[in-house]
């Protein structure tokens, strides 16, 4: 599994893909905000080894803002369960996990997302990645107005989006990545 970030952060995401005839483009990333402003991304192999990792310096504004959409999802946040998995009868195939990290508040696992939004609204599993899936919209929002487009399975960097430093070289990924 992709690790969760060393040091407290205010957001967190990481898409892990699950499938068993992986390339080594097809490792996942997770993007993470930190309390010092900085935003990471990262890259991963099909061994969940870091390939790539870039970091950037946002406006003070940016960690506000999430912080505060956060806070605004306290009350089904407190409740949620951290591991959330499509229904056993269920004959979709489990692509890959979302995990997502919200600070104060447990480590979420969200099994194939997308497809776990389209359950039935009887289900509290489906209920939640719905509410999931709203914050991390919201919270990606945040980031467009930064130059930074995040997806689910993906994200794209604004051409002249300035990067604190590159400490891996570019790699190419399969998904909606621009990288440069």
């Amino acid at each position: 599994m992709i690790p969760r970030p060393d040091v407290t952060a205010v957001f967190h995401y990481a898409y892990c893909p699950l499938t068993c005839k992986r390339s080594p483009q097809d490792g996942g990333f997770s993007v993470t905000l930190y309390h010092d402003d900085r935003f990471v991304i990262t890259l991963y192999d099909e061994m969940n080894q870091p390939t790539r990792r870039d970091t950037f310096v946002l406006p003070a504004a940016a960690k506000m803002q999430c912080i505060k959409l956060i806070d605004e999802s306290n009350a089904w946040l407190t409740g949620i369960s951290t591991r959330l998995r499509l229904p056993d009868d269920c004959t979709h195939q489990t692509r890959f996990i979302s995990r997502f990290g919200f600070e104060n508040y447990p480590y979420i696992g969200c099994e194939d997302i997308a497809q776990m939004v389209r359950g039935e609204f009887g289900s509290l599993e489906a209920h939640a990645a719905r509410h999931l899936c709203a914050l991390y919209e919201d919270i990606a929002q945040v980031f467009v107005t930064f130059g930074f487009e995040l997806y689910l399975d993906g994200y794209i960097i604004a051409p002249g989006v300035q990067q604190l430093q590159a400490e891996e070289q570019p790699v190419s990924w399969n998904t909606k990545t621009n990288i440069g």
